[in-house]
């Protein structure tokens, strides 16, 4: 028997509370649209987002350079339902499985996995990594939690406008698509903070793209 070893980044997701969402048939066709989304046209995936368990899905990355801005889409897209996102960076010893990610194994699943129950005790959308340095994870996880408590509080529409400054789009072209005026939409930025968590996630994102490139 052959023993593989690759570093890959793997995400675990958990859906908060799922057996509270009204209408699961119409959500679970939501999060499989969504999914399939990424999986069509994400350029680092290595094995695809797979619904794994009811209240689950994963996929695995060969980078960490669009782990972050999948995350954020699923919760902009799937908004007010919540997750827990675990992002584990490290080794897996198993084939990678292409079609579906389930049936491989590793450390990586490993730390993933306890990130989830780590993550367990929070009831609103929480980003966890693991595999980082020991003094770079305190900190990346610490403002991941701040930030996340904070956007626990945010409405739908700031949201989305935090996704579309996050992807680099101007006032200008977001406003049109908003009943705001352009004082109205300047005001909901600067009341949220939305230019400094954008600032921050853009940090994050660049630390997140030098693991395994």
């Amino acid at each position: 028997m052959y023993t593989y070893h690759m570093k890959v980044v793997v995400l675990i997701a958990d859906i908060i509370e799922s057996r509270e969402i009204e209408d699961r048939s119409r959500f679970q066709d939501d999060l499989g649209r969504c999914l399939n989304f990424i999986n069509t046209r994400a350029h680092t995936l290595l094995s695809p987002y797979t619904v794994t368990l009811g209240d689950e899905f994963q996929a695995v990355y060969a980078t960490g350079a669009e782990v972050l801005d999948h995350i954020i889409y699923i919760q902009t897209e799937l908004f007010p339902v919540k997750f827990r996102f675990s992002v584990s960076f490290g080794e897996i010893t198993t084939k990678i499985n292409r079609k579906q990610a389930i049936g491989m194994d590793g450390p990586v699943f490993h730390e993933a996995r306890e990130g989830i129950t780590r993550l367990k005790k929070t009831k609103y959308s929480v980003i966890g990594l693991s595999g980082l340095a020991e003094d770079e994870l305190e900190i990346v996880n610490s403002g991941l939690g701040l930030a996340s408590a904070v956007m626990a509080g945010w409405k739908a529409e700031t949201l989305h406008i935090f996704h579309a400054l996050y992807q680099g789009l101007k006032v200008s072209d977001i406003l049109p698509h908003y009943d705001l005026s352009q004082r109205g939409m300047y005001k909901l930025i600067n009341r949220n903070r939305l230019w400094e968590f954008t600032r921050f996630f853009e940090s994050v994102r660049e630390e997140l793209k030098k693991l395994q490139e």
